[in-house]
């Protein structure tokens, strides 16, 4: 079971707090409600995921499409996490830097100072990458 907490500002920050285990079952709800979030112009969202004990390889996808729509909206998301077991799963996947994790919602603005000023952080989005097409780098 997973639960939200009603979003409240923090800053330039709407924080969103994340309770529960985010697995199978539980992230297309949390995908879905985060996303609505950012499709009513939050433009800088801070996950507050420090009251989840479990996230399986589900929950990282939906934490992933939360990044990359933000991405695309010209917006951006922050997680805040501390939990051994998510922080695990995070770093096995090479995911803590790229999904900007801070331990606590005061060090999102020490992330990205400019989020401070009320700038959205840059974010990486994935290019496409086309197969088969020669490198124009080699002569």
């Amino acid at each position: 079971m997973i639960s939200l907490l009603d979003p409240h500002r923090t800053g330039v920050h709407t924080v969103v707090g994340v309770t529960g285990e985010i697995d199978v079952a539980t992230a297309p709800a949390l995908r879905d409600s985060v996303l609505a979030l950012l499709n009513r112009g939050a433009t800088s969202l801070v996950l507050d995921l420090r009251g989840v004990t479990f996230v399986d390889s589900t929950g990282v996808g939906s934490l992933l499409r939360v990044h990359h729509r933000a991405a695309l909206l010209g917006g951006s998301v922050h997680f805040v996490a501390d939990q051994p077991a998510v922080l695990r799963v995070l770093d096995l996947m090479q995911l803590r830097r790229r999904l900007h994790v801070t331990p606590t919602v005061a060090a999102v603005d020490d992330c990205c100072p400019a989020l401070r000023r009320g700038v959205s952080a840059p974010m990486t989005v994935p290019t496409t990458v086309r197969i088969g097409e020669p490198d124009r780098l080699t002569p």
